[in-house]
């Protein structure tokens, strides 16, 4: 008698331990998709840009006469700052479809001229003609920069290389 419930003990135990492991992937696998959608709505945000702050770009430049525009021109961020972005706007004055190159240039340091890579844009920009796209530059590797201003720049190339406009414009690092 006592093997017999020596065995259904055995079992008990493992019914025990397989209901435990279920339940242990299922948890996994709800914490895996939370964190998959989580960086899928990161991701999807570094091209999103407002309806309100496309619309006042728009609007700016069809009052200007630039075909490169850079907002906010003069951005003051803390090295707590999370997600820093600015956005920049570029005009199509063509009569076709245009593709440009979209370089973020090094932002030198007004203290001791020296160059930090901390922008980050999409490399092409599609703009229809006689329209105005408006798109993200993300600010990064920031934290750990001295505080002080950068002037910074951003060139638009056409598709050969030749340049189409630039845009300086300035951050303020701050404790």
């Amino acid at each position: 008698m006592r093997f017999s419930k020596s065995k259904k003990g055995a079992i008990e135990v493992s019914i025990n331990t397989i209901i435990i492991l279920i339940f242990a992937i299922a948890i996994l696998g709800i914490g895996l998709s939370f964190i998959r959608s989580s960086i899928a709505k990161a991701t999807a945000q570094f091209d999103v840009v407002s309806d309100q702050v496309k619309n006042d770009m728009i609007n700016s430049m069809k009052q200007s006469t630039d075909i490169v525009s850079v907002q906010p021109i003069e951005y003051t961020l803390t090295k707590t700052t999370k997600n820093p972005t600015m956005y920049f706007a570029v005009r199509n004055l063509g009569a076709d479809d245009a593709t440009y190159n979209v370089i973020a240039e090094p932002c030198i340091s007004i203290d001791d001229s020296t160059s930090h890579d901390i922008l980050k844009v999409f490399p092409t920009i599609i703009v229809k003609n006689n329209s105005i796209e408006v798109k993200v530059i993300q600010i990064k590797n920031f934290a750990t920069l001295p505080e002080t201003i950068y002037e910074c720049g951003i060139t638009i190339n056409n598709l050969d290389d030749t340049l189409y406009g630039t845009k300086q414009f300035t951050i303020q690092l701050t404790g």
